[in-house]
């Protein structure tokens, strides 16, 4: 059942979406801003083995799994709190990273090349939508 909502929501929500659009936002997301993509894979990674450990600590029963499984989720909860702190304590910590890297886009504009594909088409979208 959950597999059918997912692919019904996925057909549905991709729908209106370009094969070669998405492969140029893609590939403007990778030659802009590798850092971000990176950063956000090794980050849900680190939350997926995190909660295999909980599950194979609850399904063991496993006391010191658990205390391991609960001393991270608090340093989770107190590296969250910091990051919360700096991203919004500097106002435009996070804007001026986005800010840059579509700048650096901006530069490569030009619709007829296929270098400056990829960032013609994701300005066109922002320019569309704003």
């Amino acid at each position: 059942m959950l597999i059918t909502f997912t692919i019904t929501f996925a057909d549905k929500f991709f729908s209106g979406v370009d094969n070669e659009k998405a492969k140029d936002v893609a590939n403007f997301i990778i030659e802009n801003d590798v850092h971000t993509s990176i950063f956000f894979i090794v980050v849900g990674f680190v939350v997926g083995v995190i909660c295999l450990i909980g599950f194979i600590a609850a399904c063991c029963s496993c006391a010191q799994l658990l205390k391991m499984y609960a001393i991270a989720l608090t340093i989770a909860v107190i590296i969250q709190a910091i990051a919360v702190g700096v991203v919004f304590g500097i106002p435009r910590f996070y804007l001026s990273a986005i800010e840059r890297s579509l700048e650096k886009g901006l530069k490569r504009y030009n619709p007829n090349t296929e270098e400056g594909k990829s960032s013609a088409n994701v300005w066109d979208h922002i320019m569309k939508v704003n």
